[in-house]
């Protein structure tokens, strides 16, 4: 959403295949060989909920990338998901948001949790500012979509109901600054911890808030 005057309407919501990728692009040896760690590394059963998918998949990732965040290299941007990953593990490039959304997102549909990309950003005067990129993923049990920010070294953000937010909802946390209950569920040294939302929030304030991004 760039811009709206007036409130959000109900109105018919695309399928879920609207927001998703099926990877028909990419080699089909690679997506039988993500799986493959899915089931085999990231050790993902079908009975899981999709928040423990969501848990599983994002730890796996962080447990080898967390340490690679930087400017990637300029083959990047010209593989597949897999071999994305497969570089940072490598160390042969750093990563930033734009590969951690991918990779992620790749991992989370072939494990069936529907998963998009979203992106931020900004500009100043015609000059384009800089931007983010995270994932949403649907959780089936809440019917609702979850933020995932690997970049920030976070999960998933629950409100007092132990309801999943997303991108929207945590916008308007920014704007209101009512973030009283709200907690997220963070990386932490290899291990995942629950932490006031008000204490991790770094990353949201500033891509979340017109006037930050003007910084």
């Amino acid at each position: 959403i760039k811009k709206n005057s007036v409130p959000i309407v109900q109105i018919p919501l695309q399928s879920l295949k609207k927001w998703t990728s099926s990877y028909n692009e990419v080699p089909s040896s690679q997506n039988i060989e993500a799986i493959r760690i899915i089931i085999d590394q990231m050790h993902i059963q079908e009975s899981d909920s999709g928040l423990v998918k969501v848990e599983k998949i994002g730890k796996y990732i962080l447990d080898f990338m967390s340490g690679h965040i930087g400017i990637p290299s300029d083959k990047m941007s010209l593989l597949t998901p897999l071999d994305q990953f497969k570089c940072a593990m490598g160390n042969e490039s750093q990563v930033w948001c734009g590969n951690f959304s991918t990779i992620y997102s790749y991992f989370a549909n072939l494990a069936g949790i529907p998963t998009r990309k979203i992106g931020v950003g900004g500009d100043v005067d015609g000059v384009s500012l800089s931007g983010h990129a995270f994932c949403e993923s649907y959780i089936k049990e809440q019917n609702r979509w979850a933020f995932v920010d690997l970049t920030s070294s976070k999960l998933f953000v629950l409100n007092e109901k132990r309801e999943v937010l997303n991108s929207i909802d945590l916008m308007f946390v920014q704007h209101t600054g009512n973030k009283s209950g709200i907690s997220a569920l963070m990386y932490d040294k290899g291990e995942l911890k629950f932490k006031n939302y008000v204490d991790v929030d770094e990353s949201e304030i500033r891509f979340f808030n017109k006037e930050k991004r003007k910084l």
